[in-house]
């Protein structure tokens, strides 16, 4: 058995996959928190227990937003208290399909705290790499409603990827994100030279905000019109020749 630590064993006697669900919410939220003293108290002598407790088999998670409970949840929060970069385990988690959603956003939420200045961009990437398994984004999106409009920029640079796959889910995120990302989808729409990207930023601001994508075709448009005309020259022995020029000199 992985859990080999007495506070891990006792978690999962009450809230692991062979223990039987609690009748009452409010009785195991209560239950959950002494659990959660214990375990945090432990948490560095507990370290590779929690690690082996997460990469291990799914567990329940009990209650619902924003108060979930689950072993999982409190070993996400137990290894960020032992300290050290756990970044590997928690994006093995992140990334798992077989793990229920709030067990994945937490994990996700733990590499954004790891993460320091460059938070949003890792959180960005791991929505854009780890989370294409969701056919709904919204409920993805909505575990990090205090980070919506900032994580529209980190994501947004996923559309210039080369990768189709990632282009997609970059643009599905920021369709999930939805009115928040609409500035930013029509500036890409407005000046972006880069086909692949503008073509994705179409299509998720059609979605987000049509009108939006009307103004941002009309001033585009408009930008194109009113842009110099660029003349072509060829240099020529004698001298250089303008387009209408080019026959006379063509033997």
């Amino acid at each position: 058995m992985f859990a080999r630590h007495p506070a891990i064993t006792a978690l999962l006697r009450e809230f692991g996959t062979a223990a039987d669900r609690p009748v009452d919410p409010a009785s195991a939220v209560e239950r959950y928190e002494a659990h959660r003293a214990s375990l945090l108290a432990a948490a560095r002598a507990a370290r590779a227990d929690l690690r082996a407790l997460l990469d291990g088999p799914p567990q329940p998670v009990l209650g619902a937003a924003p108060g979930w409970v689950g072993a999982k949840l409190l070993a996400v929060d137990s290894l960020l208290r032992a300290g050290g970069d756990e970044t590997a385990t928690f994006t093995r988690l992140a990334a798992s399909p077989a793990e229920p959603l709030p067990v994945r956003l937490r994990a996700a939420q733990a590499i954004y705290e790891l993460a320091g200045d460059d938070g949003l961009a890792a959180l960005a990437a791991l929505l854009v790499e780890a989370f294409a398994d969701h056919a709904d984004l919204r409920p993805v999106v909505a575990g990090f409603n205090g980070l919506r409009g900032e994580l529209v920029r980190p994501i947004l640079g996923h559309l210039y990827a080369r990768d189709r796959a990632k282009r997609q889910q970059a643009r599905r995120l920021l369709v999930a994100i939805g009115p928040p990302a609409a500035a930013a989808l029509a500036e890409i729409v407005q000046h972006s030279e880069d086909a692949f990207a503008r073509s994705d930023a179409e299509e998720a601001l059609a979605m987000v905000d049509p009108t939006a994508l009307d103004v941002a075709h009309g001033a585009r448009a408009e930008a194109a019109a009113a842009a110099p005309k660029r003349t072509e020259v060829r240099i020529t022995l004698s001298g250089l020749q303008r387009p209408a020029e080019w026959g006379s000199s063509e033997m």
